[in-house]
């Protein structure tokens, strides 16, 4: 009896998959993590491209080129070349664990830091929850008076509110302050 082939990474499929839009916030989010050019070959391998096709013309056609290598090695693992999905597609968490493959600890650290354990369900959850109560206090200002529609909408906490209200006003388009606990409620 034969056994089954196994299935390199069966949680993978965690995560939005990504397409070419998110090319710069890929780059972006390398570069943030410390992420070494020179590195472009063995990460391209991990993510399921071909070292004998692909890879080879990518460094033909770019040669000593490092910056332009990853960026091009990147762009065919967004459109989904060669064996990338079957490493899970073009996700953050197939980067992530790409990048611990090929033992880029610092790197694949910052991506489950800042970007996978940020994503959980149950913090999306949250967020939602809190975009929720901010766009239905903003609505009661425009309401009330105390705000105009098509005027600068400012949102305005104390310093030990959570930090994920920042990152809404910033998704939103609102402009973001802290203040001492007591005076938000002050301020006009």
């Amino acid at each position: 009896m034969t056994a089954l082939p196994s299935l390199p990474h069966l949680c993978i499929c965690s995560g939005p998959l990504l397409d070419i839009n998110d090319l710069q916030y890929v780059l972006d989010t390398l570069n943030e993590a410390g992420f070494p050019q020179e590195g472009w070959n063995p990460l391209g391998r991990a993510l399921g491209l071909h070292g004998f096709s692909t890879l080879k013309a990518i460094e033909d056609d770019y040669p000593g080129d490092v910056q332009e290598c990853l960026r091009q090695c990147l762009v065919k693992w967004l459109e989904r070349a060669d064996s990338v999905d079957y490493e899970g597609g073009p996700r953050m968490f197939s980067l992530f664990a790409a990048l611990k493959d090929i033992r880029t600890k610092v790197a694949a650290d910052y991506i489950r830091k800042n970007i996978i354990d940020k994503d959980s369900p149950e913090l999306r959850h949250y967020r939602e929850a809190l975009k929720t109560i901010v766009r239905c206090h903003l609505t009661k200002a425009v309401v009330q008076g105390e705000a105009r529609v098509g005027s600068e909408v400012h949102l305005i906490c104390s310093t030990v509110s959570s930090k994920v209200l920042r990152s809404i006003a910033k998704v939103e388009g609102i402009q973001f302050s802290e203040t001492l606990t007591g005076f938000s409620g002050w301020v006009t």
